[in-house]
């Protein structure tokens, strides 16, 4: 964490300063940085307990997670796609199904100009933007609006491109309301991770954003 931490810190000086010079005292620190790093996984690479944690085959059951992981309030979307088909796996304390939802390459397409648009310093073209926030809620949500009822946090487990996909900023076409104003969205990488996450989890004394 360390070691990402000041990396991460000599990026962002690199690009507000744009230090191109290979030569620079920074570039040359960051060099470093990354050996250093690149040493720090050789070395856990050889640890067998870092390889049982890493590939661990440890899967959480659903009834687990039905009965132990969430709450009334709470839902799993899961999404996969392949070929033309788009699935949103949910789960929540009393449901658990699968959504099928027919898509085009528009749909990746639509994404990656969103990511796009979110990145321009301009603010982008919020026309456009509304208009793929609507497209994308008719796809990811819109499916399985219905088993969301009574639910406050959504849990977000994307795929691919969909990760680079801000949940709660997807606009409802019916009042024009992004997600957000709905429910609490945060992501995850998989069920397992949420099940670790819940055992782990201890009383917080600073909660920093």
């Amino acid at each position: 964490k360390k070691l990402k931490t000041e990396l991460a810190r000599l990026n962002i000086s690199a690009s507000h300063s744009g230090a191109n010079n290979p030569d620079s005292s920074t570039t040359l620190k960051t060099r470093e940085l990354e050996i250093a790093l690149s040493q720090m996984q050789e070395r856990l690479n050889e640890d067998p307990k870092y390889q049982s944690l890493k590939f661990t085959s440890h899967q959480t059951k659903i009834d687990t997670i039905q009965q132990k992981l969430l709450t009334a309030s709470e839902a799993i979307l899961s999404y996969y796609y392949a070929n033309d088909q788009l699935y949103c796996f949910y789960i929540t304390n009393d449901q658990f199904g699968y959504t099928q939802t027919p898509i085009s390459g528009a749909f990746t397409k639509n994404i990656l100009t969103l990511r796009e648009l979110l990145n321009a310093t301009d603010a982008g073209d919020r026309k456009t933007m509304q208009t793929i926030t609507t497209d994308l809620y008719a796809k990811l949500i819109s499916p399985v609006i219905t088993k969301l009822a009574n639910k406050k946090h959504l849990i977000i487990i994307p795929y691919n491109e969909i990760g680079y996909i801000p949940f709660e900023i997807l606009t409802d076409p019916a009042n024009d309301a992004p997600l957000l104003r709905k429910f609490a969205v945060r992501y995850n990488y998989s069920a397992n991770f949420i099940d670790a996450g819940k055992l782990l989890r201890g009383d917080y004394a600073v909660l920093a954003l």
